[in-house]
């Protein structure tokens, strides 16, 4: 059962009556792509207690903090609310920041499925570090693959390859590629500050950077049955 903190409860509860208001205001105005961007949003708040029954897992307060942060700041601002095209750095916080959580699911994933808890002290820290590394960057690859094929079937705009400001639509591939390149420099470096973390975790047994597992050993403790 999803244990909610009054904070996180009522940020969430907020957000998901903003997103109904933005699903409405946008279906009347026939904005299409905000109304679907506004519906995904809702989706995306409502998904924690859903993942939590499907899969059996107690999800902690923190990692659903996190989460809830990421959402509200990558979907409900950045593209309800344009902050992409608003504030020029935002799509770089995002994309570096959501580089580091799958990176480090990624190596909680490998708590997981070895179904030991002392994992760390037994993985080699290189092969680990890489493994950590690769994943999130093949994930940032294929979602730039997945903006281009969405943009090229319903007209849209989610690698940015159309300037807001151009009222003829033109959509430029020299604009779209370099923003894909810009985004996959921002997922590599995100991964690669948390494989690098892992890999001085792992060499020196936690000695290094002790705060490294806090995340981890939280679900731990929350998921027992699981290890």
């Amino acid at each position: 059962m999803l244990r909610l903190t009054k904070t996180e409860m009522f940020i969430r509860y907020i957000f998901i009556a903003l997103s109904i208001v933005a699903i409405v205001d946008n279906f009347i105005h026939q904005d299409m792509v905000t109304l679907a961007s506004a519906g995904l949003t809702l989706l995306f708040l409502l998904l924690p207690p859903i993942v939590e029954k499907l899969i059996k897992i107690t999800i902690p307060v923190s990692f659903r903090l996190i989460y809830l942060g990421f959402i509200i700041s990558s979907m409900y601002l950045g593209e309800i609310n344009s902050f992409f095209y608003r504030i020029p750095f935002w799509d770089i916080i995002l994309h570096t920041a959501s580089a580091m959580m799958l990176a480090y699911l990624t190596l909680l994933f490998m708590y997981i499925i070895n179904r030991d808890e002392d994992i760390d002290q037994k993985l080699s820290p290189f092969f680990a570090a890489m493994f950590v590394f690769c994943v999130p960057v093949a994930m940032g690859a294929i979602w730039e693959l997945f903006e281009f094929a969405v943009d090229k079937v319903f007209g849209v705009n989610m690698i940015k390859a159309i300037d807001p400001n151009d009222i003829t639509r033109f959509y430029d591939y020299e604009r779209g590629f370099f923003n894909s390149l810009h985004d996959m420099v921002m997922d590599i470096s995100g991964a690669f500050v948390i494989a690098l973390s892992a890999f001085i975790h792992l060499n020196s047994k936690g000695k290094y950077i002790p705060a490294f597992r806090i995340l981890i050993k939280q679900f731990i403790k929350e998921n027992p049955s699981l290890f």
